[in-house]
Order: structure tokens, then sequence, then C-alpha cells
């Protein structure tokens, strides 16, 4: 009997917590829209505050080509799409990270950090909000690296990250329903 009880206790105790699962703690999720019906997003060329002008241009393509390769969302002008996707490159910098005794770079990396904010335009609801995106590609200058191919290397990294968090969070929203 004493090895009993122990055991008895623990169903117990079991079925007590398994039974109050359901009721959960009073919270709601609510979603903020019904992104799962979103397909379509208008991408206006990217604010920049770094100091190297036309790099907006390069990550906004960056960002509509990957969109368009995932095949999930679609590019639309802003009068026929269902959200807006509002990207900042708030910094970006080419660090060197090794220099031979003559002071020649051997290796350094491009590095890019953006903000991101993507809205429903139905409704004005925040569909995802990113403060700081941050992605580098180190470069190696004697095995031909450069930074050219460096950035566009950090610019599809980003790209990718922002396209994939959009589709988490519209898919999240959507199971929300």
């Amino acid at each position: 009997m004493r090895r009993l009880l122990p055991l008895l206790t623990c169903f117990a105790l079991l079925f007590i917590v398994l039974s109050l699962l359901p009721c959960g703690c009073g919270y709601k999720a609510h979603s903020l829209s019904s992104a799962g019906e979103i397909g379509t997003v208008f991408v206006p060329i990217f604010e920049n505050y770094s100091f190297r002008r036309g790099y907006e241009f390069q990550l906004t393509q960056a960002v509509i080509e990957q969109i368009q390769r995932e095949g999930t969302l679609r590019v639309a002008p802003r009068d026929e799409a269902e959200s807006e996707l509002q990207v900042s490159i708030m910094e970006y910098s080419e660090p060197v990270l090794l220099e031979d005794a003559d002071d020649q770079v051997l290796e350094a990396e491009a590095m890019a950090a953006v903000s991101l904010i993507w809205r429903d335009l139905r409704t004005g609801a925040l569909l995802l909000k990113e403060d700081s995106l941050r992605v580098a590609a180190p470069f190696v200058v004697p095995l031909g690296g450069d930074e050219p191919s460096a950035r566009r290397e950090v610019f599809k990294r980003i790209a990718e990250m922002i396209v994939d968090s959009m589709l988490v969070r519209a898919q999240f929203l959507e199971e929300l329903q």
C-alpha cells in the first residue's frame, strides 16, 4: 500500500493539471489581421540612414526578388496591395578584420543593420516589426573577395530573413484564426 500511495498521488496531480490546461489563464489571442488572407504586398524603395547612397535600391530589389522566389506573396502596386513592407537601412559598414604588415587589407566584412514594419493596408494593423536585423559577410581580399560581392551576399541574407519573418508571422496569425 505504501508503494501505491505515491503512485496514486502522482496520477491525481497529473489528472488535475491536465484537466486545467484547457482553461488557460484568461488570455485570449486576438489576430491583428487576417494575415492568412494577405496575398499581396507593396514594397516601396527602402529608406537609407547609412552614409552609403544607393544601397536602398539594391536592398529593395533583393527583397522583391526574394518575395517572388518564395511565391507565397505577390508584389503589387500600393493601390492594389493588401499590405505594405517598409524597411530602413540603419547602418552599413565594412570593418577591417585583418591587415598585413604594410597595412593592406587581407580580410574585412560587409555588415548591415535594418529595421522593418509590415502593415495590413486594409485595417492599418501592424503585422510585423523588427527593430534591428543584422547580417555580416566576411571577404578575403587575397582570395579574390571584394566588398561589392560581400554586400550582395549581405543584402541577399537580409532579404531572406525579412521574407522568412513575414511568412512565419503570416502563418502564425493564420493559425490563430
